[in-house]
């Protein structure tokens, strides 16, 4: 708790989301701003601390960070993020009566490295391992893409139509990095056996193309509101994964994002304003897709996720901070290109 018990803290944290909601109807009018919370994906510990099924009436999104979920923090390598895991999340707020509609799920465009005590290939996910992040940066989906290619075994996906699935297992026989899919927890990870690499006894837990399809198959299957990334800049070169999301969900299309990535971005401060009109596609094209740093103030409520991206079935909206709402109305304050 941040004060008192963790009962008082919880009873503070949905008093204040209601005097909020009541205050941004009053002043606003009903549901004209939006009201949205980032939640851990912790269902034994974390989210049990406050009481969603009281708070759920006065938010018009929930954002579910389902990544984080094990670290060097639990002394064994695990699975950062899965499907299993976000899933259990889901059910999790299912069972406290809230609609799946108000909810978006998280994905991860980095992985977490361990570094395992000791390299034994038959237990490499809950192998010991030691309680500092083997990485000193963060490991992105670039970087991955670089390990995957070196890859001495594991397995090539490809594209069925907009779906990606797996295609066929791989094997050389040698050393180095070992690519696995847990079909069970849906999710991907990798480690090194290469004893003259220096990333030796490396575990990575990260998403994939194959585990993130499964995740945007959830949403259009259950009606899951939507999905969060953390970070965009973290993508690949050519922006894969956004892509992925893009053809799936957002009603965009790849081509889209790839006419904005293919464009230079001034490489100048742009300060804009706009009020009191709805995102439009040609409003998007002028903010923040193509890697600009913007503070976005959507429908009153300034979501504090750096670099965060925010996918519904209805709405787009790419800046470095956002959130939701099909019709948000917005204030960019200023922006600025990564160059």
């Amino acid at each position: 708790p941040i004060w008192g018990t963790a009962k008082e803290d919880a009873d503070h944290f949905t008093a204040l989301m209601a005097e909020m909601r009541e205050a941004m109807d009053a002043t606003f009018g009903k549901g004209v701003k939006k009201l949205t919370a980032c939640c851990a994906g912790s269902t034994t510990t974390i989210l049990p601390l406050q009481d969603w099924a009281a708070v759920a009436p006065y938010m018009d999104r929930i954002n579910i960070m389902s990544y984080d979920m094990s670290g060097v923090w639990d002394g064994v390598t695990g699975h950062h993020t899965s499907f299993s895991d976000t899933k259990k999340v889901v059910d999790y707020f299912a069972g406290l009566g809230i609609d799946a509609g108000k909810l978006c799920i998280g994905t991860p465009f980095y992985a977490l490295a361990f570094k395992m005590k000791e390299m034994n290939p038959m237990q490499v996910v809950g192998a010991p391992c030691e309680t500092y992040r083997a990485s000193s940066g963060i490991v992105t989906e670039r970087d991955l893409k670089e390990f995957e290619a070196q890859a001495s075994s594991g397995y090539r996906l490809e594209k069925d139509g907009a779906r990606w699935q797996k295609d066929m297992d791989f094997d050389d026989g040698g050393k180095g990095w070992h690519l696995v899919y847990d079909k069970e927890a849906g999710a991907a990870y990798a480690y090194n056996d290469e004893v003259d690499s220096k990333y030796y006894k490396w575990f990575l837990s990260y998403e994939d193309q194959l585990t993130l399809q499964k995740k945007l198959d959830y949403i259009n299957d259950t009606g899951v509101g939507g999905i969060i990334i953390w970070e965009v800049d973290q993508d690949t070169q050519d922006y894969a994964f956004m892509n992925q999301i893009a053809d799936e969900i957002a009603n965009v299309g790849a081509a889209f994002i790839a006419e904005k990535m293919d464009q230079d971005p001034p490489n100048v401060i742009q300060w804009g304003y706009t009020d009191g009109e709805a995102v439009s596609p040609s409003v998007l094209k002028n903010t923040a897709i193509g890697g600009v740093l913007g503070l976005l103030f959507a429908s009153g409520i300034v979501v504090m996720a750096f670099c965060a991206f925010v996918f519904t079935p209805t709405t787009m909206i790419s800046t470095r901070m956002t959130t939701i709402a099909p019709d948000i109305k917005y204030k960019t304050l200023c922006s600025f290109s990564d160059d």
